[in-house]
């Protein structure tokens, strides 16, 4: 089904008119027709049942950039925008229908999110990013060398068993294939990697617990020592453009499929694919 005709059943508007009221607040603009662009697709979220699951959402639209690094959705406890950590802000860092656009390699973002604070053992999680071109090494998560946590999204990684949370995934689901990819575990003993909707792989979990440190985004933020947060610096993933990320609970490979279907459709309406 047309995404844009299931999301007509439910409305998305006091979670986007809130999102443009703190991109004016904090001195910028949003066109109007990407406001609509972007209520449509979380009405279509809500419709599917997908919403409440969304934790922390980055849609990276907007006027320029500071308007990209306000949040379409977080939580009370977490800072409402993106924070730009590397690099220097200027224009040539976004342009709406190209999305954020890293001028240097390991060049990275911060969510705020402590993963932790939504799973206590890697379980009932969930990270994902949209990337139109290739994405090199792990651009979002948290990577703790020395007490073995984990908890990052793959894309291309040099390592032969990338890890994620609970286990290895192989080199199936690495890769530079653009597109959607998340990491969840839903349910059951296993977590899995989507490629565009579609499950790659899967690996078993050991539920260990997520770090304490932010989640990275462009990066996987931590280090090889586990003594301290390396700023980003561990991992990170090479300059490219990222047009949309979020951080939550599970999702179930239904949900993963139309949550899939919904973004690539946002990334179309705003004409970066």
């Amino acid at each position: 089904m047309n995404p844009w005709f299931l999301a007509s059943t439910s409305s998305g508007t006091v979670e986007v008119d809130n999102w443009k009221a703190r991109i004016i607040a904090a001195g910028s603009t949003v066109s109007d027709s990407t406001v609509a662009k972007v209520r449509t697709f979380v009405a279509g979220c809500k419709t599917a049942r997908i919403w409440d699951s969304l934790l922390d959402i980055g849609v990276f639209a907007g006027n320029d950039l500071t308007a990209a690094l306000v949040k379409l959705k977080y939580q009370p406890t977490v800072q409402s925008t993106i924070s730009n950590m590397v690099g220097a802000v200027n224009g040539t860092n976004y342009v709406e229908s190209a999305g954020y656009i890293p001028t240097i390699s390991y060049k990275y973002l911060d969510s705020g999110v402590r993963l932790d604070y939504i799973s206590a053992d890697g379980t009932n999680l969930h990270l994902a990013m949209y990337c139109k071109d290739a994405f090199n090494l792990r651009p979002m998560g948290v990577f703790r060398s020395s007490v073995a946590t984990r908890h990052y999204l793959v894309y291309n990684d040099y390592s032969t068993t990338p890890s994620f949370a609970w286990g290895t995934f192989g080199t199936g689901g690495s890769g530079t294939t653009a597109g959607f990819r998340i990491t969840t575990h839903y349910s059951g003993s296993n977590a899995y990697l989507y490629l565009n909707g579609t499950s790659v792989e899967s690996v078993a979990l050991d539920y260990s617990k997520p770090s304490e440190w932010s989640c990275g985004i462009g990066v996987s933020h931590g280090s090889a020592t586990g003594s301290s947060a390396e700023a980003g610096s561990y991992f990170g993933a090479t300059a490219t453009a990222f047009q949309y990320y979020s951080i939550g609970y599970g999702l179930s490979a239904s949900q993963a499929a139309t949550y899939n279907t919904l973004v690539h459709a946002l990334q179309v309406a705003l004409g970066r694919s």
